[in-house]
């Protein structure tokens, strides 16, 4: 921070002093006046004038060096939380960016198609592992025609995290997860702090997580999957962590669109 800090405006510091030199003279006019007082009672009378204008002026000294020491302390951490941050951030942002890349430049189909599984469980390796607290799980889910119905489906491409596997696929015929479809067709997301407060047949396993995310991965208007992101406690994800794994969702979908 640039020039010298102040912990209080200069006005702070004047006024400060100002009710101790007021009591002071208050309580030496007093005595000084007291013409029936002994002098040891005046003397007495005059310490503690003093002493109470002192305890004025220390104890909001002592309160202002206990707040200077908060501050401190607080944009200590900040900045602590900020390097982490910007850390985290490009342990995450460059790798992703740069296996984005290897997908736009891959020389053959079979290089571009290892090049995108490669993108695909990277990004749910720093979803799991970067976003959600411990033994979260990210899936993505890739929109798929089905040969066996003619359809389409949502297929488990990728996934890490807990050692439970997820579910393979989603159905659109189930009734219960036509809600994912729906998701997944109007390019939208959420996030769900308790699915137990929910009836969302469709999304969950309450024996297995609690509280999910479900961004939908497209390229411009047309979806190209679903990835999500759940843990076990109610309330552990965010919209911070929602607005994250929208940006994967993102350099996911800028992958995946090449063909």
């Amino acid at each position: 921070m640039a020039g010298r800090r102040r912990w209080l405006p200069p006005a702070a510091w004047w006024n400060l002093p100002l009710p101790a030199v007021a009591s002071s003279a208050a309580w030496i006019t007093q005595v000084y006046f007291s013409e029936n007082l002994s002098g040891v009672t005046q003397a007495s009378l005059v310490t503690i004038g003093v002493l109470a204008s002192a305890l004025t002026v220390l104890l909001p000294a002592l309160e202002i060096r206990r707040e200077r020491g908060r501050i401190a302390t607080a944009e200590r951490m900040a900045a602590e939380k900020l390097a982490e941050y910007k850390v985290t951030t490009n342990d995450m942002l460059i790798p992703l960016s740069l296996a984005v890349t290897d997908v736009l430049t891959a020389p053959t189909a079979i290089a571009r198609r290892e090049a995108r599984q490669s993108l695909r469980q990277m990004t749910v390796g720093f979803a799991a592992e970067y976003v959600g607290p411990e033994r979260s799980r990210s899936c993505f889910y890739g929109l798929e025609d089905d040969p066996e119905t003619g359809g389409r489906t949502l297929r488990l491409r990728a996934w890490h995290g807990r050692n439970k596997p997820p579910r393979a696929r989603f159905d659109p015929a189930d009734p219960a997860e036509a809600q994912v479809f729906a998701l997944v067709d109007s390019l939208d997301s959420m996030i769900v702090t308790d699915v137990q407060a929910i009836h969302l047949l469709g999304w969950t396993d309450i024996a297995e997580y609690r509280t999910f995310i479900a961004v939908t991965v497209a390229a411009g208007e047309r979806p190209l999957g679903l990835l999500t992101l759940d843990s076990l406690h109610p309330g552990d994800l965010s919209d911070e962590d929602l607005d994250l794994v929208r940006l994967f969702a993102q350099l996911l979908a800028a992958g995946l669109s090449v063909r």
